[in-house]
């Protein structure tokens, strides 16, 4: 029996879902965007790059980019994984490439290139696109999806919903949380939607303020809760002017924001040398006082840190910096490497959904089977993509699961 399939999205999730659906040709496949382009979200990922997937060897290596939802995306990985995922666009003359990160991007380093080849494959695939276009309703009838509702008020009769609205993160491309909306209309269950993969403001602005637009590489940051040790994350981060951002800091903002949301005492503490241990720092301390006794400490930190930091590390370690090195206490020099090895900030908030890559939260995974992505509560409904609530870290994690979830409930709603 040939069925009318509607996808609500066209992003990602949505897109792919399009092109598996559409695997029978007998089917016919209505993708509706609210926006006046496919994939707009898509175009601005990885910074206009696309950062698609990530490089793994094995399936199972892919879990360690997911801290919630993991073992849900195990059947969809194994339908449709990272090297499906490569094959696909290979085949199609978009080739990718890693980056030191194992983070997977177009060679053209192109999002438009990624977009462009899904638009391509679902118009090869006769898949009609209703740009402009918002559902307002997805309607039932005896426990099974019957038709939805434009916002012009026409009713589309369809036997199949994939809903691919994306979260609440970066509502200007069109991601305002309707999948939400439709979830709770239908009966299931919505997990908390928050930010992740989000700058952090800190209480010490007159810190962030004077760094702003400091980059730093090779530094460790630790996100303690009331004390408590809950993550670290080495690599590279950013001062902004109300506080911290970059590759490191987003990845330990989801479990900040979750700290936040539980009212605990969040920090950040960044350890500028993480490579040397705090007994080592010391003795170089001293080797180089001693060496260069007569020179003013402020002159001597250049060889430990940029420029810009080196006014505010003398302030917050109590130190005047018109002092000679020959005249710093040992009490002195403990305190500055103590501030080198663990720089405390206090966060007091996520930025906004606006500046956060992914929403984590969203439908719970308990409502929907695993295998397909549809709904255990209305039959012939399916939820992907950003919409549910998994979320990964940075690296190409959530376009994965993106894709992977599309493709499972594509090829399940055409059968």
């Amino acid at each position: 029996m040939n069925k009318q399939i509607v996808i609500i999205g066209g992003g990602p999730a949505g897109m792919m879902a399009g092109i598996s659906a559409s695997s029978n040709s007998n089917n016919k496949v209505i993708i509706f965007d609210k926006m006046p382009e496919m994939g707009t979200k898509l175009l601005v990922t990885g910074k206009g790059k696309c950062n698609l997937t990530h490089q793994v060897g094995r399936v199972d290596e892919l879990f360690e980019g997911y801290p919630k939802g993991s073992q849900f995306l195990h059947s969809s990985f194994n339908k449709f994984g990272p090297a499906d995922l490569l094959k696909f666009f290979e085949q199609r003359g978009v080739p990718c490439k890693p980056d030191r990160g194992k983070r997977m991007f177009p060679v053209s380093e192109k999002a438009r290139d990624i977009r462009d080849t899904l638009v391509k494959e679902l118009t090869k695939k006769n898949v009609t696109f209703k740009l402009n276009t918002p559902i307002i309703e997805i309607m039932t009838e005896n426990g099974a999806v019957s038709a939805v509702r434009t916002a012009q008020k026409e009713v589309i009769p369809c036997s199949r919903v994939i809903v691919a609205t994306g979260g609440m993160s970066y509502p200007w491309t069109g991601s305002t949380g309707d999948g939400y909306i439709f979830a709770r209309k239908t009966g299931h269950s919505i997990v908390t939607p928050r930010a992740s993969l989000v700058p952090l403001e800190v209480a010490e602005s007159h810190i962030s303020f004077a760094l702003e637009g400091l980059s730093l590489k090779n530094v460790k940051a630790t996100l303690k809760a009331d004390g408590k040790v809950i993550d670290q994350k080495f690599g590279e981060m950013v001062f902004t002017s109300y506080g911290l951002s970059g590759p490191i800091i987003l990845y330990l903002s989801r479990r900040a924001v979750v700290c936040l949301s539980e009212k605990s005492k969040t920090t950040i503490s960044i350890d500028f040398k993480p490579a040397v241990a705090k007994d080592k720092l010391l003795a170089r301390f001293e080797a180089d006082i001693e060496k260069n006794r007569k020179k003013l400490v402020k002159n001597m930190l250049d060889e430990y840190m940029p420029q810009k930091l080196i006014s505010v590390f003398i302030q917050e370690s109590g130190l005047q910096g018109s002092k000679q090195c020959i005249q710093l206490t040992s009490k002195d020099k403990n305190r500055m490497v103590e501030i080198l090895k663990n720089f405390t900030l206090t966060i007091t908030k996520p930025r906004g959904m606006s500046e956060a890559e992914v929403t984590q939260g969203g439908v719970d995974t308990k409502d929907l089977d695993p295998r397909t992505m549809e709904s255990k509560i209305v039959k012939g409904l399916y939820f992907v993509g950003e919409v549910i609530d998994v979320d990964g870290y940075i690296g190409g994690f959530n376009l994965q699961a993106a894709f992977s979830t599309g493709y499972s409930a594509g090829k399940s709603a055409c059968q």
